[in-house]
């Protein structure tokens, strides 16, 4: 099991120094840095973990005509529209630690 610490600051620093490709990095590889960029910044109190609004359902009910031409109500489970983020900035973005790392992944 590896600490997610050690191996953040060590694909940080193969980030810092240009030794990593980022157009080859699966999307397993931004994920992970998107985990820890996250969790270095809860611990230091600089991200806050929100609860997520509720979800809106959308309306997919329909009516279907059955063998003998009578109607049936197909009711199907409501689907959320879209994810929202779980996470509040509580500094200035430019505080945030490894934003740096952000950057240079953005960029």
């Amino acid at each position: 099991m590896l600490d997610l610490q050690e191996v953040g600051e060590f694909f940080s620093e193969l980030i810092n120094t240009k030794e990593l490709n980022l157009q080859e990095l699966p999307v397993v590889g931004f994920e992970f840095l998107q985990m820890y960029f996250t969790s270095q910044n809860l611990e230091q109190y600089k991200l806050m973990k929100v609860a997520p609004p509720a979800k809106k359902a959308t309306s997919s009910n329909t009516w279907q005509t059955n063998y003998y031409g009578g109607t049936i109500k197909e009711e199907k489970e409501p689907e959320p529209l879209d994810d929202d983020a779980t996470v509040t900035i509580k500094v200035d973005p430019t505080e945030l630690t490894k934003i740096d790392m952000i950057w240079d992944i953005a960029l």
